[in-house]
C-alpha cells in the first residue's frame, strides 16, 4: 500500500482505503493487498485514469464482477478502456455494472433483440463465458445502435459502445495486468 501511495501520489490513508475497498468488493483476503496495489498502479499508468478514479469505479462494479467470477484484472482493463473513451471514475463503474447486469438479467425486449442476431442468453452470460469474449461476440454481430440501447438501456449503451470499440485494448491491458507484479 505504501508503494501504491508513492506510485499514485496520494496519501497513505487514501491509498489504503481504496485498496481495502477494492479487496472487499472482490471478496479478496488482505494478503492480496500487494496484488491489488500492483493492478491499480499498472491500470492507472496504462490508461487514461488514475488510482482515485479506479477506486471510484470499483465501488460500483466490484461486487457484481466478483459474483460473476470476473477478475480484478479484467475489471480494471474494462474500466481502463472506458476511461480511454472519456468515461471515468463513478461513471465508468456504473456503466460497466449496467452492462454486466443487463447481460445476466436481460429484459424480454433485450432477449428479443439478442435473438434477432442469433444469440442465446448463454452466449452472453458473463457467469458462463469470459466477459471480453462476450463483448467480441456482440461486436462481431454488428448490433445496431438502437438494439444496443434496448439490450443495455440508456445508462449502459454508451459503456457498451466504448467497450465494444476497444476489445483489443482490453485484452492487451488485461494481459499486462495479469503480469503487474511489482508495478506499484
Amino acid at each position: 500500500v505504501l508503494d501504491l501511495a508513492a506510485a499514485s501520489g496520494m496519501d497513505l490513508a487514501r491509498s489504503a482505503d481504496i485498496a481495502s475497498n477494492v479487496l472487499s468488493g472482490f471478496q479478496l483476503e488482505a494478503q492480496e493487498a500487494g496484488r491489488m496495489a500492483d493492478v491499480l498502479a499498472k491500470g492507472a499508468s496504462s490508461a487514461n485514469t488514475n488510482v482515485e478514479q479506479l477506486g471510484n469505479a470499483m465501488q460500483f462494479v466490484a461486487p457484481v464482477a466478483a459474483t460473476l467470477g470476473i477478475t480484478v484484472e479484467e475489471s480494471t482493463a474494462a474500466i481502463g478502456a472506458l476511461s480511454n473513451a472519456g468515461i471515468q471514475g463513478q461513471k465508468a463503474g456504473t456503466g460497466l455494472r449496467r452492462v454486466l447486469i443487463q447481460l445476466i438479467k436481460p429484459t424480454s425486449q433485450a432477449q428479443q433483440a439478442l435473438s434477432k442476431y442469433g444469440l442465446s442468453l448463454e452466449e452472453v452470460d458473463p457467469s458462463v463465458r469470459n466477459f471480453t469474449d462476450i463483448l467480441e461476440t456482440l461486436r462481431d454481430r454488428n448490433i445496431s445502435a438502437a438494439d444496443s440501447a434496448i439490450i443495455f438501456g440508456a445508462e449502459g449503451v454508451s459503456a457498451y459502445q466504448a467497450l465494444a470499440g476497444q476489445i483489443s485494448g482490453i485484452r492487451r491491458l488485461n494481459d499486462e495486468l495479469d503480469r503487474a507484479d511489482g508495478a506499484a
